[in-house]
């Protein structure tokens, strides 16, 4: 059993798809919140702020596609990977999809044991990234207090009658 707190929202119309995910993911560490549209997961996922979200491509009230723009507007500097879950193998359609923002796509019927790997390698993915930007952080509040204001940059290059 992993100890990794990872929140995962998923977004499907279908209340069995939110619950089998929760079957699968939660002895395995995960901690899963659901909604059953696009218009409710966009609120549980303001509420939830939750690390990786499943969605599905086609609902009634919002396609997958709207909600994960909306999704990606609202991450501000946080990295939250968007894999659509769907049964549609339209490639334009499928394209579609990452080029709106998700991150990656897993095929309905799912393999358990290809969805397991694929939140494994994402939550790697969001640890390296959340380390990539606190050293960024860090690195930019070291240069600002190590940047020389214009006086002190003047005061490097003037003579002073002493030498």
């Amino acid at each position: 059993m992993r100890l990794a707190l990872m929140k995962i929202l998923t977004i499907d119309d279908e209340p069995v798809i939110a619950q089998l995910l929760e079957i699968i993911l939660e002895p395995l560490g995960y901690r899963v919140v659901s909604a059953i549209s696009g218009a409710q997961g966009l609120v549980v996922f303001e509420v939830e702020r939750p690390d990786l979200v499943l969605l599905d491509l086609q609902m009634p009230d919002m396609s997958g596609i709207q909600v994960v723009r909306e999704i990606k507007k609202r991450c501000g500097e946080r990295f939250v990977p968007v894999i659509f879950l769907t049964a549609n193998y339209d490639e334009e359609q499928l394209a579609d999809c990452i080029d709106a923002g998700g991150d990656d796509i897993v095929n309905k019927p799912f393999n358990q044991t290809i969805l397991e790997a694929k939140l494994r390698a994402w939550e790697r993915n969001i640890k390296i990234f959340n380390a990539m930007l606190a050293s960024h952080q860090q690195s930019l509040s070291t240069l600002s207090r190590d940047t020389l204001t214009p006086e002190e940059i003047k005061g490097l290059f003037a003579w002073s009658d002493d030498s």
